[in-house]
């Protein structure tokens, strides 16, 4: 990150628009590191910055959204999670913290998953009343990398394709007669959100990391393993920290592929 910002240093595109993303895993110990790199960036690149983050807002400055992961409000699923009460606490903290957008993934095809569980999952999402929501169906693959966890899902558990047809449409019965507008595939926004404002206008974009409201814009993947998207072109940086930093400190570009 100190390199970051000293490679920013020196730049001078102060008129440039920019939309900065901030994935999840940043432990406490950098967040002081965090805000820095951020200032620095927003400095280059001027004050009308959109920045999104997913991580506990209880400790943030400002920033304009924040995704608060993948959930299942349903205690009786059985599955890691966060319980509704907390979730009502990290809003409440968002929208106390001035950020202006607040948008929730929701799990659909989960073990044990039924109609009327869904329903209710819904239900208590509506009273959160979130900006955004995303109905993703789970992937239940356990052979993955990193995913060792699923091995412990009883599969007979699992939802078939009808069944998991119905939970989405269901949820998105529930979501269209509150109110929300469907987007693409698997969002929602309310009509208020950049996100409806853009698919209503018919300039909503989307690239690798989802649907975007910004046009024409470059992506650059700064981390370890960060895909980026320049001029139509896909790159991806090194996925071992060891060859990162060789590139980084030889002052190249960490690319591996692309």
């Amino acid at each position: 990150m100190a390199r970051t910002q000293k490679s920013l240093s020196s730049s001078k595109s102060n008129d440039l628009d920019l939309a900065l993303a901030l994935g999840g895993g940043g432990e406490s110990p950098l967040q002081q590191t965090v805000r820095k790199t951020v200032a620095s960036i927003c400095e280059r690149f001027g004050k009308g910055a959109i920045m999104a983050l997913g991580g506990d807002p209880g400790d943030q400055p400002r920033y304009d959204a924040i995704p608060t992961g993948s959930l299942a409000l349903d205690d009786a699923l059985g599955i890691g999670g966060l319980p509704l009460g907390r979730i009502v606490e990290i809003i409440r903290a968002c929208r106390q913290a001035g950020i202006s957008g607040v948008n929730l993934d929701l799990v659909y095809g989960l073990p044990g998953q039924t109609r009327e569980s869904m329903r209710r999952t819904i239900a208590g999402v509506l009273e959160l009343l979130p900006d955004r929501l995303a109905l993703y169906g789970y992937a239940h693959m356990p052979w993955a990398p990193g995913r060792g966890n699923q091995r412990r899902i009883d599969e007979s558990a699992l939802p078939g394709p009808d069944a998991r047809l119905e939970l989405f449409l269901s949820a998105r019965e529930q979501l269209l007669a509150a109110g929300y507008q469907a987007i693409g595939m698997d969002h929602f926004a309310l009509p208020g959100d950049p996100l409806a404002k853009a698919d209503s206008a018919g300039t909503l974009r989307r690239n690798f990391m989802g649907y975007a409201v910004v046009t024409g814009a470059d992506i650059l993947g700064l981390g370890v393993t960060a895909i980026g998207d320049v001029a139509g072109a896909y790159v991806q940086n090194h996925g071992k920290l060891v060859h990162w930093r060789e590139a980084i400190a030889r002052g190249e570009l960490p690319t591996a592929r692309g």
